[in-house]
Formats: C-alpha cells, sequence, structure tokens
C-alpha cells in the first residue's frame, strides 16, 4: 500500500506496526466472534443477534474474516480452510456448551461467507502487500 509523501501511519506505535499490528487485530477480531457465538441465547436476543439479522449477520461476519484472513496469496486456500474451521468449531462448542440443537444452516451460511470472500480475494487486487510500505 503505497502512502502519501512520508506518511506511514503506525510508524512510530512500538510494537504495533505494519504485520504486528494486522496480526493483533486480526487476532481481536476472532476474540470478538468468538465471544458473541459464545454468548448465551437470552443475551444474543437482547444484543439483537437473532431475528432477521440473524442469517446476514453470519454471512457478512464469515465474509468479512475471509477477506481479513484470506487476502494474501501465499497460504490463502489453507487459511480459508481454517476459517471454514472455525466457523464449524463455532457452532460445535454452542452445541456442546448449551446443549441447543446443531445448527447446519449457520454453517452453511458461513460457508457461504467464506466461498464468496475467497472469490473477492482472489479475483480483486486489493490487498495489502508489505513489498508496498515505505521501508524503516
Amino acid at each position: 500500500m503505497k502512502f502519501a509523501g512520508n506518511a506511514r501511519p503506525f510508524a512510530n506505535c512500538g510494537y504495533f506496526n505494519g504485520r504486528a499490528l494486522t496480526r493483533f487485530l486480526t487476532l481481536l477480531w476472532l476474540a470478538v466472534v468468538a465471544a458473541v457465538s459464545m454468548m448465551p441465547l437470552k443475551l444474543k436476543y437482547r444484543v439483537g443477534t437473532t431475528g432477521v439479522f440473524h442469517d446476514p449477520g453470519h454471512f457478512l461476519i464469515f465474509f468479512a474474516t475471509t477477506l481479513l484472513l484470506c487476502r494474501t496469496a501465499p497460504g490463502r486456500l489453507v487459511r480459508c480452510a481454517g476459517v471454514c474451521a472455525f466457523a464449524v468449531a463455532m457452532e460445535i462448542l454452542e452445541w456442546v456448551i448449551y446443549h441447543n440443537h446443531f445448527e447446519w444452516r449457520d454453517v452453511l451460511v458461513d460457508l457461504l461467507g467464506v466461498a464468496i470472500g475467497f472469490l473477492v480475494v482472489s479475483v480483486l487486487p486489493f490487498r495489502l502487500r508489505y513489498s508496498d510500505a515505505p521501508n524503516g
């Protein structure tokens, strides 16, 4: 990614620069997704993750996760498989912890989000390449 002039966002932020910042934000994103997935059903009703926005929410979360994790070519397929495994693991954990029925529909919507995200990152050249950033 080319920056205007000598601008280098996060260049002097100690540990949080370049890849470290991306890794931190990625782990934070995954932690938030896991936390929301593991919320008790009563809390999910209160927060509004059920109802009409349930399926689009699943799709968008795993679409965004795929864009975040799979945007660079090396290892893209393996990372996308990891996102699929993460989606299935979240549903299995909900099933085991809360004894709900296993929500196959959620898994299918999650995997659709991953598949569409994979197609987008495979076709569009929007990914951040660290080699494009100024050195230093």
